[in-house]
C-alpha cells in the first residue's frame, strides 16, 4: 500500500531518494540541501515522500513561486521543481499518487507551475493530470495546473547578461544547493574546467534568495553567454563545448 508522508527531520534523506550515491561528495551535498530545505521550510517549502511497505519509492516538492529559484513569474502560484520515482518502479502509479496529494495540498493558491523538456519529466504525464501548456521556449514547456481559472504563468526575463569576453572562454555557473545530485555535478564540472586552459575563466553565481534568480537567471551552465546544456551535463560534454569555443576564439593551444 502506498503511503505519502511530509518530509521532516526524521525522513529528510528519503526526500532525496534518487539524488544520492554512496560517495562522500553526495553526503556533503545532501547535508547542504537538507540545511537549505529546513531554512526555506519556514517560507513554505514542502516535500512529499512516497513509501511502499515502508521503503521510499518516490518524492516531490513544491514551493511558493516567490520563494523558488525558478525563472517563472505568476501570482498566487506554487512551483514544483521535481517529481521522481525510482526507475524500476516507474509506471506503477506512484508518481500519480504523489501528484494527487500535491495538488490537494496546493489548493490554497491559484495553481501549480512546473516545466518539462525532452528527457525530463514527460509532458504527457502532467497533461493527464490536468496541466496545460502555458508557454513554450525552445524545447521547454511551461506547464500550469489551474486551481482557479484566472491562474497565469510566464517566463521571467533575467536582467543579467552573462560573460562573453573575446580573450577568454567564459564559463558562468548559476547554481544552488536545492539538489544534491546537481550540486555534485556542478562541483565536478567547475573543477574539471579549471584544469583545461588558462584561457578559460570560471565565474560562479550562487542562488540564495529569489532576488538572486531574478538577477542571474535560472540554475544552469553558460558558455560565452550560451546555454548548451539543460540539467546535468557530463564532464566530457562540457570539455567538448569549451574546446570548440577555444578553437573558435583562436585560444586553443
Amino acid at each position: 500500500m502506498v503511503e505519502i508522508k511530509l518530509a521532516s527531520r526524521g525522513n529528510i534523506r528519503d526526500l532525496y531518494t534518487g539524488c544520492l550515491k554512496e560517495d562522500i561528495k553526495y553526503q556533503q551535498a545532501f547535508n547542504k540541501s537538507a540545511d537549505l530545505f529546513f531554512k526555506k521550510e519556514k517560507k513554505g517549502w514542502t516535500g512529499l515522500v512516497a513509501y511502499d511497505e515502508g521503503k521510499p519509492v518516490g518524492r516531490a516538492e513544491f514551493y511558493p513561486l516567490e520563494e523558488s529559484f525558478s525563472g517563472i513569474s505568476g501570482e498566487s502560484l506554487y512551483y514544483m521543481p521535481c517529481i521522481f520515482v525510482q526507475k524500476p518502479l516507474q509506471k506503477k502509479g506512484y508518481g500519480k499518487k504523489l501528484m494527487e496529494e500535491l495538488l490537494k495540498a496546493t489548493s490554497d493558491r491559484k495553481g501549480v507551475v512546473t516545466w518539462t523538456a525532452e528527457g525530463w519529466m514527460p509532458k504527457e504525464f502532467f497533461e493527464n493530470l490536468g496541466f496545460v501548456v502555458a508557454s513554450r521556449m525552445g524545447p521547454v514547456n511551461l506547464l500550469l495546473y489551474k486551481h482557479q481559472e484566472d491562474a497565469k504563468a510566464k517566463w521571467l526575463k533575467p536582467k543579467f547578461t552573462h560573460n562573453n569576453k573575446p580573450d577568454k572562454v567564459n564559463l558562468d555557473v548559476v547554481w544552488s544547493h536545492t539538489c544534491p545530485f546537481m550540486t555534485v555535478n556542478y562541483e565536478n564540472l567547475i573543477a574539471q574546467v579549471k584544469k583545461l586552459s588558462p584561457a578559460v575563466e570560471v565565474t560562479e553565481y550562487f542562488l540564495r534568495e529569489r532576488k538572486d534568480l531574478e538577477k542571474y537567471g535560472e540554475m544552469n551552465v553558460y558558455v560565452d553567454g550560451e546555454t548548451p546544456f539543460m540539467g546535468p551535463a557530463s564532464e566530457e560534454g562540457v570539455e567538448k563545448v569549451i574546446t570548440e569555443h577555444l578553437t573558435k576564439k583562436g585560444l586553443a593551444k
